[in-house]
């Protein structure tokens, strides 16, 4: 026999329901993926380090491998920033608000919006541009860079 809060009898009819728990299906570990994922990560951390360090030098001594080495990492940003907000082009104000974080956190906040786009175009394009540029000779291409 039970009570309730008001000292009546209940009826021993009621019972609760039981409870169960979900059953989780996970799969199983596939190491090999989990290293490559990790792999992948520690490149584009490689990469961006260099671009940061190539921004910071610039100023310093321009050099054509830097704007290389910034417009990889930025493209890597740029990237990051399409992925984490859905964006299918790199506009709109959640991406810009994505990317902006992004440079903010990496290293990159002193630098122009149309020196961003340049330097990413520079590394998207890199290999007409270093075919092109074997075809000048070495003043040509330093004259180049200092412009």
């Amino acid at each position: 026999m039970r009570i309730n809060h008001l000292g009546e009898e209940l009826a021993d009819r009621y019972q609760p329901p039981p409870v169960t728990m979900p059953a989780i299906n996970l799969p199983d570990l596939d190491s090999a993926a989990i290293e490559a994922e990790t792999r992948e990560a520690q490149a584009r951390v490689r990469v961006i380090r260099a671009g940061r360090d190539a921004w910071e030098q610039i100023n310093k001594a321009q050099s054509f491998s830097g704007w290389v080495a910034v417009g990889k990492a930025l493209a890597v940003g740029r990237d990051f920033a399409l992925r984490a907000t859905g964006a299918n082009r790199p506009e709109g104000r959640r991406y810009c608000a994505e990317f902006s974080t992004w440079i903010e956190q990496h290293g990159f906040a002193g630098m122009q919006k149309s020196v961003r786009s340049v330097a990413i175009e520079l590394a998207e394009n890199i290999t007409a541009i270093e075919q092109w540029r074997s075809t000048l000779d070495e003043r040509t291409r330093r004259r180049l860079v200092l412009r």
